[in-house]
């Protein structure tokens, strides 16, 4: 396997850039005062993840700037596994650390805006954004790698 250490430290890249953002919403008050701005701007993370995984797979074209598909996903699921395996200790390190009172805040605005608490606190708890945090980067990883894998196949085909 062909630059296996390097997809692992983009993976570590890959991560740590994500709980960086999550300390940048908190500290621009995403997750206190302006939240309700939270799911909008939360989205604002994707081209930051998918910059990161494009430098990941792209390195892995040959001298004539060739990819296969085989050796693009892999590199881009690589990246996308070790991202999902530190998902959960980032989130605990954060929830722990950083905003203790990250759940509650999310349940009281959610309360507030039409959810009822019950369905409020089965959506943020620990439980369910863990899972979210492993399975997500699972899925999205391989959709993006197939996406940036299709990209650079075509530009190395381009006259």
């Amino acid at each position: 396997m062909r630059g296996l250490p390097e997809d692992l430290r983009w993976g570590f890249i890959l991560s740590f850039s994500g709980f960086l953002w999550i300390c940048l919403e908190y500290a621009l008050g995403l997750h206190t005062t302006r939240i309700a701005l939270h799911p909008v701007l939360t989205n604002l993370y994707a081209p930051v993840a998918v910059t990161i995984m494009t430098l990941a797979i792209r390195r892995h074209r040959d001298a004539d700037g060739n990819l296969s598909w085989a050796e693009g996903i892999r590199a881009g699921m690589v990246v996308s596994a070790v991202t999902s395996a530190l998902a959960v200790p980032m989130l605990w390190v954060f929830l722990r650390y950083v905003n203790p009172r990250f759940f509650t805040s999310m349940i009281l605005h959610a309360a507030s805006h039409g959810r009822t608490v019950a369905e409020a606190r089965a959506y943020f708890n620990f439980r369910s954004y863990a899972a979210e945090s492993v399975i997500g980067p699972l899925v999205l990883g391989l959709f993006t790698s197939v996406i940036v894998v299709a990209v650079l196949r075509w530009r190395a085909r381009r006259p």
